[in-house]
């Protein structure tokens, strides 16, 4: 799990969700940049969601690159 305290939140955008990452490795971006599961999860409670590590029946949203 991607230690996400001193993350700092910017927006709301994704208040009410929550999101289960799933198959995220560094090789995910084919746009050259490095997007992996630390990096999403980052960005995901920066915008107000929260992650959760098992897919549950409050899980609004899964991420998956397979």
């Amino acid at each position: 799990e991607t230690d996400t305290t001193n993350t700092v939140k910017k927006s709301d955008m994704f208040r009410g969700m929550e999101f289960y990452i799933v198959n995220i490795d560094d090789s995910f971006c084919e746009s050259g940049g490095t997007v992996n599961k630390p990096y999403l999860e980052n960005r995901i409670v920066e915008n107000g969601g929260a992650r959760v590590q098992n897919l549950m029946p409050t899980t609004t949203h899964i991420i998956a690159a397979k």
